[in-house]
């Protein structure tokens, strides 16, 4: 328990540089461009991610406990045999598809700001999903920090450096936001690259292989997809809604605000990697005694982290909105709700890694999917009545309801207290 949670609180430290970095990056976004393009930004980047989720095929988590078990098992040669076997699927499906996506908005002659944003960014999506699956690659293989420094310290940097340099050059506001994003994943990857040393030609060898190993693979990460999918939906679910009743300046107020909100999240997100890796080990070895123990002290330790950062963001929200523009402080109720709704989501963040782990996969996706069936049910009469403050309660009514539900799935048929 001492170990996982040295690991996690420097995880937590990358990740709390990471919201400085993340925040300085919106701050420069919004008072360079302004609320309506962060907010078509922020929307094209969200619908990138989704589309990339898809096609990911679930590898994320899938790749993160099975290198996990080769590791432990056969060591770091086999580990990246199974990684580049499996990397090189989403890889060469979402080559495909983000052709096939950049020709039909090219051909319909889209005018709306926020898909103009999707058309460009689109084609990075081999790039990113190979870049992302790495890291999950590492944490696998027990460099969790490596990961999430890159992740979280070195991207942010990076795209920060971009759209300064970018700026400078008197770009379009697309080229400017976009490439400078696409540019960070690209160099981001070849760090990945570069630290691993991987094996070039693994990709040769399996990549002539692929058709027959493709099915096995994506039938075996099929209930991670699920989850995955939902998951997204559940964390953006809220923002499409707005997107079809409010404006661009409007969804860059929210998007915003969430942003902030989000910064609660991650103490929870650090701990799941690290506890991830012992709940492989515990589940294996049918010790769900020890399953009940880290759970009980990893929610205290979370509940009373996440309030100190409600308490702090609320008591200097109207300073912190203010940064972002004249335009963002009407986002004052928004983001309290919203940092309610995710001081729930953090405390309890564990729950959601002990069904992941587990064998009951599939009722975590279902319980998602009446999540995000809750959240659309909701959002959609609220925001139409209340604006994003509607989204926002909407949210909070879900997350609520949704990690209830676990609590008590958990407690009653995955360790059975």
């Amino acid at each position: 328990m001492k170990e996982l949670l040295i690991n996690a609180f420097k995880s937590t430290v990358y990740k709390v540089l990471s919201a400085v970095l993340k925040f300085g990056q919106i701050l420069l976004i919004t008072n360079l461009y302004g609320a309506e393009n962060f907010g078509a930004y922020t929307f094209a980047i969200s619908v990138f991610l989704f589309i990339n989720s898809i096609f990911r095929f679930g590898f994320d988590v899938y790749i993160h406990k099975k290198v996990a078990s080769i590791f432990i098992e056969k060591g770091k040669g086999q580990s990246q045999q199974f990684f580049v076997k499996i990397v090189l699927i989403p890889i060469v499906v979402l080559a495909l598809v983000s052709v096939l996506v950049k020709f039909s908005l090219v051909t319909f002659d889209v005018v709306a700001l926020k898909l103009n944003f999707l058309s460009s960014i689109i084609l990075y999506s081999s790039l990113y999903a190979f870049m992302w699956l790495f890291a999950y690659y590492n944490r696998g293989i027990e460099k969790g920090k490596t990961s999430v420094f890159i992740l979280e310290i070195v991207f942010p940097v990076i795209n920060i450096l971009g759209i300064l340099l970018f700026s400078f050059l008197d770009l379009n506001i697309n080229i400017i936001l976009i490439h400078s994003y696409g540019l960070t994943v690209f160099i981001c990857l070849l760090i990945f690259i570069g630290l691993e040393k991987l094996d070039y030609s693994l990709f040769g060898k399996y990549f002539s292989k692929i058709k027959y190993y493709s099915l096995i693979e994506t039938k075996n990460a099929f209930p991670y997809l699920l989850i995955s999918m939902s998951s997204m939906l559940l964390a953006w679910v809220d923002f499409y809604v707005i997107s079809f009743f409010e404006s661009d300046g409007n969804l860059g107020i929210y998007s915003a605000s969430t942003k902030l909100a989000q910064f609660m999240l991650f103490p929870a997100s650090a701990i799941a990697i690290f506890f991830s890796n012992k709940l492989v080990e515990f589940y294996k070895n049918n010790d769900h005694k020890s399953v009940v123990t880290f759970l009980k002290k990893i929610t205290i330790i979370l509940f009373v982290v996440s309030s100190l950062l409600f308490v702090l963001i609320n008591l200097f929200s109207s300073t912190i909105l203010n940064l972002f523009g004249k335009e963002f402080k009407q986002g004052n109720i928004v983001l309290l709700i919203l940092t309610l709704a995710y001081l729930i989501n953090a405390s309890v963040g564990a729950f959601e890694t002990v069904l992941l782990m587990s064998s009951h996969k599939r009722y975590l996706f279902n319980l998602n999917l009446i999540t995000v069936l809750l959240n659309i049910i909701f959002n959609i009469p609220l925001v139409f009545l209340y604006g994003i403050e509607g989204a926002a309660f909407g949210t909070l009514i879900s997350i609520a309801t949704n990690r209830i539900m676990q609590y008590y799935f958990i407690r009653n048929k995955v360790l059975k207290i």
